[in-house]
């Protein structure tokens, strides 16, 4: 699966963005992690915002499955266990 990633400016982190994101993809290691470039189209978007206002602009990604929309580690850890089954 392509999982697409989009970060958010990360002016206000509240969690350790990138962490969060290098254990996701060493429990999810045969997905593919690519940021996102506006022609291409993922399976799965992780847009990772690093505080609850969500100023990463993310609604013209194109996607097939579902989008994720991170504001902590936990919700990264709750992606990774959907994205196991």
């Amino acid at each position: 699966m392509r999982i697409g990633i989009k970060y958010c400016g990360g002016c206000n982190p509240k969690y350790d963005r990138v962490g969060a994101l290098e254990k996701a993809k060493k429990e999810l290691e045969n997905h593919l992690f690519i940021y996102v470039k506006d022609e291409e189209i993922y399976d799965y978007i992780f847009v990772i915002c690093g505080c609850h206002a969500i100023c990463a602009s993310h609604e013209n990604i194109k996607f097939i499955k579902d989008k994720f929309i991170l504001q902590s580690s936990k919700e990264m850890e709750r992606a990774v266990e959907i994205l196991k089954k």
